[in-house]
């Protein structure tokens, strides 16, 4: 699950539940989106060892934060 706030939710015009593209310059992925109280607007939390091995392929270890790109899906 990749968790974000309300806001972020809803600029990516969907609900809780529904399943995104979560994108990274080494790969992705798609997961289902939650709305969680207190995470910053532009923030998403992937937890790696809650997920299939492809969420660590996403992440880059030796940088301390990972761009990810949240895409709806058709």
């Amino acid at each position: 699950i990749l968790l974000v706030s309300a806001g972020t939710l809803s600029r990516l015009g969907v609900t809780n539940g529904t399943t995104v593209r979560a994108a990274t310059t080494r790969g992705s992925i798609t997961v289902p989106v939650k709305a969680v109280r207190g995470m910053p607007d532009g923030v998403a939390r992937l937890a790696t060892s809650a997920g299939p091995d492809a969420v660590r392929l996403l992440i880059d270890a030796d940088t301390r934060v990972t761009d990810v790109r949240v895409e709806t899906l058709s």
